[in-house]
């Protein structure tokens, strides 16, 4: 069974299938995507079936399918804990609780720990709720400084899940592309 990855981007997608050595890409009709809408499920499924026919695509091919960071909302969120550094005032050394990176908070106590994780999930849950679309998936991603938060729209990568299966081929998994870097890139 043969592999391939579907980059879908705001205007497109790339598609690497084998056995072609370079990419396939394939701009969205007008009347397809526009904003990250799917307007006409149809008219994808007429646009990838011709693309896969033209080219050769096996319908076992299986495909991971990556979204790329300009079709996703991103949102860091801060740890609790703030790094303490020293610093020298007048001779002597004292711990600065100062913020390495703003926005952080520091958590004295267990009390504290806690309503702050509480206000952070009532933003974070804002944040997913305030995404302009009726239906989204989101992850959260923990990294050492922060809780990155990615939102897509279902219903764009449901769409391409759809036509796929339609057409005999399977998308395995949606990643968003800022999985596979070490920072999010901020638009």
């Amino acid at each position: 069974m043969a592999k391939g990855i579907i980059y879908i981007h705001r205007n497109g997608l790339a598609i690497f299938a084998p056995p072609h050595p370079t990419l396939i890409k394939f701009t969205f009709p007008q009347d397809t995507i526009r904003d990250l809408d799917v307007l006409s499920e149809e008219s994808l499924f007429k646009g990838i079936q011709s693309l896969f026919a033209t080219n050769k695509i096996a319908p076992e091919t299986t495909f991971i399918a990556v979204l790329a960071n300009d079709t996703l909302f991103v949102k860091l969120f801060p740890n609790a804990a703030k790094p303490i550094t020293p610093t020298k005032t007048q001779g002597s050394t004292r711990q600065s609780t100062q913020p390495v990176s703003q926005p952080q908070v520091h958590a004295n106590t267990t009390v504290e720990l806690k309503k702050f994780h509480q206000e952070q999930e009532a933003q974070i849950q804002q944040f997913i709720e305030r995404v302009p679309f009726e239906s989204t998936s989101h992850k959260i991603i923990p990294t050492p400084t922060d809780r990155q938060v990615v939102v897509a729209n279902k219903a764009l990568y449901m769409a391409f899940k759809n036509v796929f299966q339609r057409l005999g081929y399977t998308i395995e998994a949606v990643v968003p592309a800022l999985a596979f870097t070490k920072t999010v890139p901020m638009n």
